[in-house]
């Protein structure tokens, strides 16, 4: 008690304890009480929007191992399609008619290749 409230111990003549104010005491312990209340309130919505956060986490982590999991054959016949889509639409532009067949051919090669 001494260290912690030197306030609440009274001392004689030669510094030697004779009492303490327990009656005090009581204020004191019931005033930090009511702080930590105070403090646990405030940090209980950022706990809640942590939790939340961690939750949409988790799931995501799930979904990216399940991604992985699964078979990549059918995911990079996709991958493929989409791209060979994407090149031959560019190169049926106007002005690149001349050399689309042939860029065709060694596109198809390229990506059967993957």
């Amino acid at each position: 008690m001494r260290q912690v409230y030197p306030e609440l111990v009274s001392y004689d003549g030669h510094g030697q304890i004779v009492s303490v104010r327990y009656q005090q005491l009581v204020s004191l312990l019931l005033n930090q009480v009511q702080r930590q209340q105070h403090e646990l309130a405030a940090i209980a919505p950022r706990m809640a929007q942590l939790e939340e956060q961690l939750a949409e986490l988790n799931a995501q982590t799930q979904a990216l191992r399940d991604a992985v999991q699964q078979p990549r054959r059918p995911a990079e016949e996709t991958v493929r399609n989409g791209q060979l889509s994407l090149i031959l639409n560019r190169l049926r532009l106007p002005g690149r008619a001349s050399v689309a067949g042939q860029s065709i051919t060694l596109v198809k090669t390229a990506l059967s290749g993957l």
